[in-house]
């Protein structure tokens, strides 16, 4: 595996490269599984059980255990704060009732076990936190900052298989109602997808599966833990391998948007995002990351929340961006498809898109790793791949034109 254990240092240097978060980026300690970081159950317990022997001299099991408990946290934050270029914000003043409470750690698991992954070389202190007595909200915690040792351990585990090739579920409804017809002839098709891709390496190697919603033809998008690797404020996941070789991801521009364009005969601007953008001087970044929400709004009244989120774009620039869509895609509200859950029924489409290319990549020979609406592939298949995907979806489009009715239900 010494192509993967290469890759692995160059991620981790990757991160490390970028320098020190801003100050304010800044993420609490989570509760997550080692199989949601993609790595085994076992994968870092030696590193842990390290820190808990230089955390704590007690020889009570009871607490030995609840050390190593805090121990994993704490490491699990770093590694989503260093992919997520955040820092890991640790208070010590806990409450009984608190949120770090919940999580079982204490000020003395915290101190403790900060102080020896540092003397560890596995995390460093970022910004000592401090008291504001005549503001107690302008108070901070301390923050701390996964060192390129610990991302490097991290990163090399990516490359262990996570998932159980001879034992999972293929297609996965939200209900009891198992309302897709077909359904077991597609399940079928990711089975055999699912077993020709055993025969190669990428990381977080899992299975994939098809993730249906509770009301017919909702959800529906293919899901394997490859696509939740960061790839947004750091590129990671498109620097991983696929097989040992380079990879790169071959997507559908402003899909959701074509997609609806095409059902309802509307035009489409080549890039409505950055034409909206241009039209009121934003980013076509804040264009994208409120439209994309609003199209899988179910009521308007979630627009509150919805600004709520993007609390770094300002409210006037959303009502700007809103006021836009009338003159670049009017058709949206022409044909009510705004705040009706449409995007939920887009995803079916986009798993209809995903069973063809799996079909395509076997018959091929072509590995290809799915990502949402997506598909990573070697850089030699990218214009096959890139094809294929396209024609496909036109395809679907055709074949569909049964499925218009549905963007007008209510969810």
């Amino acid at each position: 595996m010494s192509f993967e254990s290469d890759n692995a240092k160059q991620l981790a240097k990757q991160i490390i490269s970028q320098g020190i978060p801003h100050p304010e980026e800044t993420i609490p300690p989570i509760s997550i599984s080692s199989r949601a970081l993609g790595i085994s159950n076992g994968g870092f317990e030696h590193m842990c059980w390290d820190i808990v022997s230089k955390a704590t001299k007690t020889k009570s099991q009871h607490y030995k255990d609840a050390y190593l408990k805090s121990t994993r946290t704490i490491i699990y934050s770093l590694i989503v704060a260093g992919f997520s270029f955040t820092h890991l914000a640790l208070g010590t003043r806990i409450k009984p009732d608190s949120y770090l409470a919940s999580l079982g750690l204490t000020r003395r698991h915290i101190e403790a076990i900060t102080t020896a992954l540092i003397e560890s070389e596995y995390a460093i202190l970022s910004r000592g936190g401090y008291r504001h007595h005549g503001s107690p909200h302008l108070s901070k915690a301390t923050q701390y900052f996964p060192t390129e040792k610990l991302l490097t351990n991290y990163c090399e585990l990516l490359y262990e298989p996570i998932g159980d090739f001879d034992s999972y579920e293929a297609y996965i409804f939200k209900g009891s109602n198992r309302w897709e017809d077909s359904w077991e002839s597609k399940a079928l098709t990711i089975h055999r997808y699912n077993e020709f891709m055993r025969n190669f390496t990428w990381a977080k190697k899992a299975p994939t599966h098809r993730s249906l919603g509770e009301e017919p033809f909702t959800s529906g998008r293919m899901y394997t833990p490859y696509q939740n690797i960061v790839n947004r404020r750091v590129s990671i996941r498109t620097q991983t391998l696929l097989n040992g070789q380079p990879l790169v991801e071959v997507d559908f521009k402003s899909n959701h948007l074509w997609l609806l364009a095409a059902f309802f005969g509307e035009d489409l601007p080549n890039d409505p995002y950055l034409d909206i953008a241009g039209k009121i001087g934003c980013s076509r970044d804040a264009v994208k990351r409120l439209l994309n929400p609003l199209l899988g709004a179910k009521h308007k009244r979630q627009l509150a929340e919805i600004k709520f989120k993007l609390h770094d774009i300002d409210n006037d620039l959303i009502d700007e961006i809103l006021a836009s869509l009338d003159t670049t895609l009017p058709w949206l509200k022409k044909h009510n498809l705004l705040f009706k859950a449409v995007g939920t029924r887009l995803q079916y489409i986009e798993g209809e898109v995903a069973l063809r290319m799996f079909e395509w990549g076997v018959r091929e020979g072509i590995p290809l790793i799915n990502i949402h609406d997506a598909f990573a592939v070697n850089l030699e298949h990218r214009t096959k791949a890139h094809e294929a995907m396209h024609q496909f979806r036109d395809d679907v489009i055709k074949e569909m034109q049964w499925f218009i009715p549905h963007f007008a239900k209510e969810s």
